[in-house]
C-alpha cells in the first residue's frame, strides 16, 4: 500500500499569502495523490497548484493568496494505488487582519 515518507504538516498562513504544503511518498504502482480542501477535492485551477517530482516522490500543494472564508479548515492528502489508500489531515489556519465595523467616539480631555 502507499505510504507517506513525509507527512504533511499543520500550517498558519496571513490572509492572501501563499500556504504550501509539501509531502514525499512511496508505493508500487505510484500512488495517486488527491488533496482535499475540507473534504472537498481540490483541482489544480486558478490560484491552485499541485506538483509531484517522480524522481524524488516528493508532492506539493500551493495555494496562491489564501483567503479565511474560502481556504482555512483541513486539508486531506489522500494517497490511492491498486493494493490500497493512506490518508492524512492536517489543519491550515489563516489569520486576517482585524475588520474596524465601528469607530471610537472620540474622547476629549478636559
Amino acid at each position: 500500500p502507499p505510504i507517506f515518507v513525509v507527512k504533511p504538516t499543520a500550517l498558519t498562513v496571513k490572509q492572501d499569502e501563499k500556504a504550501c504544503l509539501k509531502i514525499q511518498i512511496d508505493g508500487y504502482p505510484t500512488p495517486k495523490i488527491i488533496w482535499l480542501l475540507n473534504g472537498k477535492q481540490l483541482k489544480a485551477e486558478e490560484g491552485v497548484q499541485m506538483q509531484f517530482n517522480p524522481v524524488t516522490n516528493e508532492a506539493m500543494l500551493v495555494i496562491e493568496n489564501v483567503d479565511l472564508e474560502q481556504h482555512a479548515g483541513s486539508i486531506t492528502c489522500r494517497l490511492e494505488n491498486e493494493y490500497g489508500n493512506e490518508e492524512e489531515r492536517v489543519k491550515l489556519e489563516i489569520l486576517a487582519a482585524p475588520i474596524i465595523t465601528a469607530r471610537l467616539p472620540q474622547q476629549r480631555e478636559t
